[in-house]
């Protein structure tokens, strides 16, 4: 006449963060294996985005090409390091706080006369819809990848865009 729920819960609590992290690193080191032969030497990255495993990932599986890696956890930061430093690739996240990667690209275009044309940008996101892609493409970057990346195709598209 009625329905019986048994629920077990672990002793210990399980922590996310330390999947999550075991999670990247089998990632990480799936990368390492899938693009080894692919040498980026001299190749200069500036990677954007407010997630910090992102951030890692991104720019690991670029150093493990031989790439020059500079990060930058928002808009505003990259802005900084584009001050100082001069890349041949952006690759910025879309959405994040403080303005988002549409208006960072939009900045640079608009604010670095001397990088304008000789700049490469990559968006990527999690939105992946065909609007996504082209609002994208409309804001000025050159292509538009999904998260999560495939560690194969990001390195395609760079070499792709630096060649």
């Amino acid at each position: 006449q009625g329905t019986i729920v048994v629920m077990r819960l672990p002793l210990e609590p399980v922590s996310l963060t330390h999947h999550k992290t075991a999670d990247n690193a089998a990632l990480l080191e799936m990368s390492k294996g899938a693009v080894e032969k692919i040498d980026l030497a001299g190749v200069r990255v500036l990677v954007v985005d407010d997630d910090a495993d992102s951030l890692e990932i991104v720019s690991t599986i670029l150093q493990n090409c031989n790439s020059e890696v500079q990060i930058a956890a928002n808009a505003q930061e990259a802005l900084n390091v584009l001050n100082q430093w001069e890349p041949d690739i952006l690759i910025s996240d879309i959405q994040m706080p403080g303005g988002d990667g549409y208006e960072l690209i939009q900045q640079i275009r608009r604010q670095k006369p001397t990088l304008r044309g000789r700049i490469a940008a990559v968006a990527l996101t999690a939105y992946s819809r065909a609007e996504d892609r082209l609002k994208a493409l409309a804001s000025g970057f050159h292509t538009h990848l999904s998260k999560p990346i495939d560690p194969k195709e990001l390195v395609a598209v760079v070499t792709r865009l630096v060649t």
